[in-house]
């Protein structure tokens, strides 16, 4: 947790444990249900307000339940999604351009380089890779 002026980064958000724990059931909520991630044009400020929390206090929760930015989770959210779409896509050009723009990124070429970030492997890969584990597993 960072400490600006001597004080947790909680604290100068103003999060109690209660507090804490509403704004991170709202957020588990609000991206397992509603999936604003899908959004392209979802901000960090915009999903603070549909939370009900300040954009200090989202971030300090991110950072602190998933060790991450809020930016890197919001995209994180959109790869999980994508990973699963590419499950049972086939992995040609158009095809990876739908599920970029599908999943709220803006453009195949971010969608591809994020996706290799956090994943290891462009999603053409991962589909490859994918096939090769389920035909591996259909023939045994």
């Amino acid at each position: 947790v960072q400490r600006r002026h001597g004080l947790p980064a909680y604290a100068i958000a103003g999060l109690g444990a209660l507090k804490e724990a509403r704004i991170k059931a709202n957020l588990a909520a609000r991206i397992d249900e509603a999936q604003v991630f899908l959004d392209p044009d979802i901000t960090i400020s915009e999903l603070a307000e549909i939370i009900g929390c300040t954009l200090g206090q989202l971030s300090v929760v991110i950072q602190k339940h998933f060790g991450t930015t809020s930016e890197a989770f919001v995209d994180s959210q959109r790869i999980e999604y994508a990973k699963e779409m590419l499950k049972t896509s086939p992995d040609d050009p158009d095809t990876l351009e739908n599920v970029a723009t599908s999943v709220g990124f803006r453009s195949a070429r971010d969608f591809r380089r994020k996706f290799a970030n956090v994943v290891g492997v462009t999603p053409t890969n991962y589909c490859h890779q994918k096939k090769h584990t389920k035909s591996n597993s259909n023939s045994k």
